[in-house]
């Protein structure tokens, strides 16, 4: 397996500024590999423009923090989804995928549209 996560605690969710010190409105948390990062990123919900929403900029969010991880030179083990309803399966179901042949693990100095690059995911 590429990564564990705790069962007898939550991660700490982080959630990235833009470049001006404001916040984006998306939750992830970071877990340390054998082989690098993984991420778990906490899914989109509710309405956009109301108290429910969660994560409305969920994909700007996932793009401030792959351009940051990729000036590290940081290689992503995985990209898992966290959701309520999303723990209920296992790891390996909730890893995002790739629409063409790119697999995990991925360096992210080789990528050289990270906005494209966390908009292909499915």
């Amino acid at each position: 397996m590429w990564f564990r996560v705790s069962t007898n605690k939550i991660p700490t969710l982080l959630h990235p500024f833009d470049e001006s010190g404001a916040p984006i409105d998306a939750s992830f948390s970071l877990q340390c590999t054998e082989d690098g990062l993984a991420i778990l990123y906490a899914s989109r919900g509710g309405t956009k423009g109301t108290p429910n929403a969660r994560n409305s900029q969920y994909h700007i969010g996932l793009t401030v923090l792959l351009s940051r991880l990729k000036r590290l030179d940081a290689v992503i083990t995985a990209i898992v989804l966290d959701s309520t309803a999303a723990r209920q399966r296992p790891l390996l179901e909730r890893e995002l995928e790739f629409p063409n042949d790119i697999r995990f693990p991925v360096r992210l100095a080789w990528i050289e549209d990270v906005d494209a690059f966390s908009g292909g995911f499915q």
